[in-house]
């Protein structure tokens, strides 16, 4: 038995939780191999309401290898593996004589009237039982406790049943609460992070193709005939010497990130040189839209060759930025997904971005766009940053409701919650 130095109230014993369990029966579905079957795996628990949210209705035949433990209405399963996540939950009656999984530990009470299922299972979730049974964890990779040293662990419990029911009530009352605050919680992140992807892949090309058309004097040119040629570099060819290598951040469409490598560390693919204000679009998914402009510190450079890299020939016929906006729009990456082709690896050649079409316009009126654009893109990444603060707090929320959770459920295992 683990021992517990705790006060508990009059009335209440400090006892070994296996004296009031009882042995259940194992039964292997191949037997009946047409026969069905509900089994209920780890996955099956929902880590933060301890309920079991699905399950596998399996034929016998079909059975997992771990598929033995005979489960009962009112029975309480505790996850023996990873036992610090408290996946513990408490069987109903549609899962009534059905089967586990052996990584759980099954504890059925010998007599409910001594021993409440439910008040096993809520202590079951508590710092009080988990500081206990990780004492006895086991393993690196796959941590786990032997079904034993969850049933040898020390009880506070109260001898009259009526007061383990009204425990129970009050957790019920109060643990739901908590539950459906934590709910509401998380779909406002949810609502958050669609809204937040909304504007990134669709709201903002659809803004940016909108002011470009507006400004176009209708007529469409192939983008190949106002780009140039660009340079390969071998870094290789100077293993000593430093270069940075190229990767794009795929949400805000900039290069947050470089590797800093030495020619001979090169991989095989870094061999586009790079200047500022190129701008490079990925190749491969191109449907990402994964495209950047090379900002002055990755001048003379290299990227990948999984880069188109679009060079402008003169900056007074198109701008490097005006290029960079419209490259996010569907009008442009819908003349490139046409070209895809590959599917675990699906990509495009520079050639098919280099002859997509795009709306002339006039100079001075690209530069307005920009200017608006980048008015645009500022307010988007205000709005971003108040989402990341939103959901920062939403999480410290969450940690807070959870930590309100494990208390509770410790003050009630000390009689904190009677009278």
């Amino acid at each position: 038995m683990s021992e517990m130095q705790i006060q508990v109230p009059k009335g209440w014993a400090i006892a070994n939780l296996d004296e009031f369990i009882q042995k259940i029966e194992k039964r292997n579905p191949k037997e009946k191999p047409n026969e069905a079957f509900k089994y209920i795996e780890i996955s099956s628990i929902d880590n933060l309401s301890k309920k079991i949210i699905r399950y596998k209705t399996l034929l016998g035949k079909n059975a997992p290898s771990r598929a033995r433990n005979v489960i009962k209405k009112n029975d309480v399963i505790y996850s023996t593996t990873r036992p610090y996540y408290r996946d513990v939950a408490i069987i109903d009656d549609k899962l009534d004589d059905q089967i586990c999984s052996t990584g759980f530990c099954v504890l059925r009470a010998i007599d409910p009237d001594v021993l409440h299922p439910n008040y096993l299972y809520y202590f079951l979730q508590s710092d009080i039982a988990n500081n206990q049974i990780l004492q006895d964890m086991k393993g690196s990779s796959y941590p786990a406790v032997r079904n034993d040293d969850v049933t040898n662990i020390s009880i506070p419990l109260p001898k009259n049943i009526e007061v383990q029911k009204k425990i129970v009530q009050k957790l019920d009352y109060i643990l739901r609460q908590i539950e459906e605050k934590r709910k509401l919680i998380l779909e406002l992140q949810k609502t958050s992070e669609v809204h937040k992807d909304n504007f990134s892949t669709s709201i903002f090309p659809a803004l940016v193709w909108n002011l470009i058309i507006k400004y176009s004097s209708g007529k469409f040119e192939i983008l190949s005939d106002y780009i140039k040629k660009t340079n390969k570099k071998n870094p290789i060819s100077e293993p000593m010497k430093y270069f940075k290598y190229v990767e794009i951040n795929s949400e805000d469409k900039s290069i947050q990130t470089w590797k800093t490598l030495l020619g001979r560390e090169a991989p095989s693919r870094a061999r586009n040189a790079i200047e500022e204000n190129d701008v490079i679009f990925a190749t491969t998914r191109p449907y990402y839209r994964d495209v950047a402009l090379i900002p002055s510190e990755l001048n003379n450079e290299i990227c990948s060759t999984g880069f188109c890299v679009l060079r402008t020939n003169d900056k007074n016929q198109l701008e490097p930025r005006f290029l960079y906006y419209f490259l996010q729009t569907d009008f442009a990456i819908n003349q490139i997904l046409i070209h895809m082709r590959g599917g675990s690896y699906p990509a495009v050649s520079d050639t098919n971005v280099k002859e997509i079409k795009f709306p002339l316009v006039d100079i001075s009126d690209q530069r307005m766009i920009i200017k608006k654009i980048d008015d645009l893109q500022k307010k988007f990444n205000d709005i971003k940053s108040k989402i990341y603060l939103t959901q920062n707090i939403k999480k410290n929320l969450i940690d807070n409701l959870n930590n309100m959770q494990y208390t509770v459920l410790s003050q009630a295992f000390l009689g904190k919650l009677v009278n």
